[in-house]
């Protein structure tokens, strides 16, 4: 069926019990209040529900309103007018209790509430409740109309009340849709008529600590659009079953980015569309995935995942009326070569899909726990791609795949730090650019710069470099306990004399590859061991010409050159010097 007409300078009102119900056949209201903001209006809603068990349900087919004010404001006395306004006890929207006049319904269709400005009192109990187990859709009138999670009542933009979707007592939106989807503009000229629906261009603002139950979708993906994450922000299920049947995915797709200062407690989100992602709160997320066109900058309290998530988190896609028909998921990290940056302040950081950031700096930190690609080691993927890389840990981290970095820098301060790249690699200093979203919406930005290798723990503190291709260089030094490098055609400069290695073992596969390694201190030629190399001995190059230097530096006061392993240069020159101590030799030296 189809409701229209008028009553008062309501455009619709359903009320008094009235019952608009069907089986399969969807239901569209369009309502229009009239008479602008004059002081002898006491009302001009675009459509109204009141009274006790009103109800407007269905079992399977789709519920629309689209409501525009009729313009009347509390400025010419009495109170604001809304686009869709309810006030009474035990309405229904969708699904019904045995106790409604429609007698009990149980609705899978789509719900759409459409409207620049919208309330329902919900002040005790009995309130409207809108139910069902298909898609629910939060959209305005208009396209530039900004969304504001916070305290219903204004008019001057789309308000969502904070405690709408919490699943309590006073919740109006009860859990169990499929997804909720804010944002978007759609109007409708009659209940016939094919709705109009149009990209958003505003603003949402989470401006009070809210909670949704249903996997949730922001979409501000207009020109311009944009959200902004102000207060804290929870979506997960209200079970008290295990966290698993909790876990909700968040989706947040913009034109203009999106910022967050408050905290996201979420188990999945989903980052999509252009602009930066400035999401800074102590978030507490389990899996992350983007796919956008701007610099991402996420903190996380917890232990995180760079993973593949969908807009429902299920193992697969499926279906999905506002996505398309299926749901469509986000695999790892790619950020259009901009800057991605990723820092945990608890737990490990789990590279489960690639973090693709090509030309760009990429920053990976966790001082509580490691970075750790997943796969076997030498995989295809998981993978980082990218100009620079930072990783800062506090427990061995290991990036064993075929890696695509040009410079690195690391500090891992209890453990060791193994890295594998598929091209020429130079340590050195990458600039992280410290981006962090402020309570107001806005973003500071500051630089930090992360110099060389370290990773000096006794017990630990081996690094362990691959190359399948390329030369091995640096600008920056290299502190570590141990070193151990396999290069499969390049040569190796560690030249710097400010390097601080304790031990070496190095294998350099190209023919005439040259290693050359100089040390403050003294430099150890021994064993290695590490998940990337194995363990291996020694100096081997393919009649390369190897250098090692120990004290080298003009500061230098002390430091041995100690020969525990081989060094074997085929028929390539080996130059051997310490220029504060001795050169003594444990093992047979080829040369």
């Amino acid at each position: 069926p189809a409701v229209t007409g008028a009553s008062r300078y309501d455009g619709v009102v359903i009320s008094s019990a009235a019952l608009i119900q069907s089986g399969s056949g969807n239901i569209t209201t369009v309502g229009k209040g009239s008479g602008g903001d004059q002081s002898y209006l006491v009302e001009n809603h675009g459509i109204k529900l009141e009274n006790a068990k009103t109800s407007i349900v269905s079992t399977s087919g789709n519920i629309s309103f689209y409501g525009s004010s009729g313009g009347k404001t509390s400025d010419t006395g009495c109170a604001n007018s809304f686009g869709i306004y309810s006030a009474g006890d035990s309405i229904y929207i969708g699904s019904a209790p045995t106790t409604a006049v429609s007698g009990g319904v149980t609705a899978s269709g789509i719900v759409t509430l459409a409207a620049d400005s919208m309330q329902f009192i919900n002040s005790s109990n009995l309130h409207l409740n809108v139910a069902s187990s298909g898609e629910l859709r939060v959209h305005t009138e208009t396209a530039g109309r900004n969304i504001t999670f916070g305290t219903p009542g204004g008019v001057d933009k789309l308000y969502l009340g904070s405690n709408w979707f919490n699943g309590a007592s006073t919740s109006v939106f009860q859990p169990g849709f499929t997804d909720i989807v804010f944002g978007h503009a759609a109007s409708a000229a009659s209940a016939t008529a094919t709705p109009v629906v149009s990209a958003s261009t505003g603003t949402l603002t989470v401006a009070s600590a809210t909670t949704l139950r249903d996997h949730a979708i922001l979409e501000m993906d207009g020109t311009g659009g944009n959200v902004k994450v102000n207060a804290a922000l929870t979506v997960k299920g209200n079970s008290s079953a295990p966290s698993a049947d909790n876990a909700r995915t968040l989706t947040v797709h913009t034109q203009a980015g999106a910022t967050g200062a408050g905290t996201l407690d979420v188990n999945s989100v989903q980052l999509l569309g252009s602009g930066d992602k400035v999401l800074t709160g102590a978030n507490l997320v389990s899996k992350l995935a983007a796919s956008i066109d701007g610099h991402l900058a996420f903190n996380n309290a917890q232990a995180l995942a760079v993973d593949t998530v969908n807009a429902r988190d299920t193992a697969s896609a499926g279906p999905n009326g506002w996505l398309g028909s299926t749901t469509p998921s986000t695999v790892g990290i790619n950020t259009t070569g901009h800057d991605a940056s990723l820092a945990l302040s608890a737990g490990d950081l789990a590279i489960n899909n690639s973090i693709t950031a090509t030309g760009a700096t990429v920053s990976l930190t966790t001082p509580a726990g490691k970075v750790q690609e997943a796969g076997a080691t030498g995989a295809a993927t998981p993978v980082i791609t990218a100009d620079k890389l930072y990783v800062g840990a506090r427990d061995s981290s290991l990036l064993n795949n075929n890696n695509v970095v040009a410079t690195l820098a690391a500090s891992v301060t209890a453990g060791n730090l193994e890295f594998r790249d598929t091209r020429g690699l130079d340590v050195g200093r990458v600039t992280v650019t410290n981006r962090v979203a402020q309570s107001d919406g806005s973003v500071t930005a500051t630089t930090t710069n992360r110099d060389g290798i370290s990773a000096t723990q006794a017990s630990t503190g081996n690094v362990a470099l691959q190359l399948t291709a390329g030369n091995l260089t640096q600008s920056q030094d290299i502190a570590a306990t141990g070193l151990q490098l396999n290069l499969a055609s390049g040569s190796a400069t560690l030249s710097r004399t400010t390097n601080d290695i304790g031990t070496l073992s190095a294998t350099l596969g190209g023919s005439g590859s040259n290693l050359n390694v100089a040390d403050r201190n003294g430099l150890t030629v021994g064993t290695r061991s590490s998940t990337l190399l194995g363990s291996t001995s020694g100096v081997i190059t393919n009649n390369g010409n190897v250098t090692l230097a120990a004290s080298a530096d003009g500061a230098s006061t002390t430091g041995n050159l100690q020969l525990d392993q081989f060094v074997n240069a085929g028929t390539a020159v080996v130059d051997l010097a310490s220029s504060k101590g001795a050169i003594t030799e444990n093992a047979a030296v080829p040369a």
